[in-house]
């Protein structure tokens, strides 16, 4: 028989039980009924996020953990190009996939609409144990029912609630869903293992990344640390020098979602074979509302195109530079004939340059 998890709230001497859902996430004393997305190989950060999503009650198709790393593939070229710091972010060609890259992810979460916390690796290098602040801020995030995916290196998990009277901290495993797994504060913070893979072996602690996000009024602004909100312009620098916080750097999104409309107009799982006419169709859409035709061309450049290097994704930018071709004689339509043009795309590219011509 399912049972409602229960919810006590102490408030000084006062003790309130609230009746949740099932599969609601309480945030204090009872174990969360949360369940772990069973990830695909190499997918443990995209199915951690799905995991998070679905607690949210959010099941659109953007949600799935195939579509988050479809999506991530094909925004990185554009991403590295932005922040040449990314450069050891490991590109492939989807459906192959090897890395959730967390920064980047949190560009996504946030055009999806979220509002992101996401910290860097913060711990002390001789002891292993997590900087107290960062602890401080994931721990204030889980206790308002904002759920975070948690690194331990080589792994992502979904951390889904805590216990403040038990001390400890709930998370679940996309590799082993048969299970809420649970950790004592202490033992969390100190870099300890206090986690095993399917075999037995242990993993490494929490090395200080998580990932918070949950759904309410904006908070990322351009330059600003989402967290104490001080502002930073140094565009060198990734994070808040404060508290470790990732900022989110861009005027606008605009580029990176009409990267995730091409992405959509794939006909099957690999992202170089968007579907012509679906893209022509949704490119139409798009003009109508906020996108201009400069946001489009730039997604178009940056998107990935079919190569044989299995390490670095061919696009349209990339080609150009090396071969110094000026992209500008390029018409909004030859752009798109060329990126649906599948394993034609060089043959159609130096068609276009020979006779650019506009298709109707």
């Amino acid at each position: 028989m399912l049972t409602r998890p229960r919810l006590t709230l102490h408030i000084f001497a006062l003790s309130i039980t609230v009746a949740l859902p099932f599969g609601g996430h309480p945030a204090f004393g009872d174990e969360p009924g949360v369940r772990a997305v069973k990830q695909k190989p190499h997918h443990c950060g995209v199915a951690s996020a799905e995991t998070i999503l679905r607690a949210y009650r959010n099941r659109r198709l953007w949600t799935k953990q195939e579509q988050l790393a479809a999506a991530l593939c094909a925004r990185l070229p554009e991403f590295k190009h932005r922040r040449p710091a990314a450069a050891d972010a490991i590109e492939s060609y989807y459906p192959k996939f090897e890395e959730t890259y967390q920064p980047e992810l949190a560009e996504l979460l946030i055009d999806r609409g979220y509002c992101v916390v996401s910290t860097r690796a913060s711990f002390n290098e001789d002891t292993g144990e997590v900087r107290p602040d960062v602890w401080q801020l994931l721990r204030k995030h889980l206790a308002a029912k904002h759920l975070a995916v948690i690194h331990v290196p080589g792994h992502y998990l979904a951390a889904t609630g805590i216990d403040t009277e038990e001390k400890i901290l709930y998370f679940v495993d996309p590799w082993r869903t048969e299970k809420v797994f649970s950790v004592s504060f202490d033992v969390f913070i100190s870099g300890q293992s206090f986690h095993t893979t399917r075999g037995g072996k242990p993993r490494p602690g929490w090395d200080g990344r998580a990932l918070i996000f949950w759904e309410g009024e904006a908070i990322n602004q351009q330059n600003r640390c989402p967290n104490c909100r001080d502002l930073s312009t140094d565009k060198t620098y990734a994070y808040c020098r404060q508290c470790r916080c990732w900022i989110d750097r861009r005027k606008d999104a605009r580029v990176q979602q009409a990267l995730d409309e091409i992405v959509a107009c794939r006909q099957d799982e690999s992202i170089t074979n968007p579907s012509e006419p679906r893209l022509r169709r949704r490119i139409r859409k798009l003009l109508k509302g906020k996108f201009t035709e400069a946001d489009l061309r730039a997604a178009l450049r940056h998107y990935p195109l079919v190569d044989n290097h299995p390490k670095r994704l061919a696009t349209l930018e990339r080609h150009a530079t090396a071969k110094q071709i000026d992209l500008a004689q390029l018409s909004l339509d030859d752009l798109i004939e060329i990126i649906s043009s599948g394993d034609r795309w060089l043959n159609v590219l130096e068609d276009r340059l020979v006779a650019p011509q506009a298709k109707p």
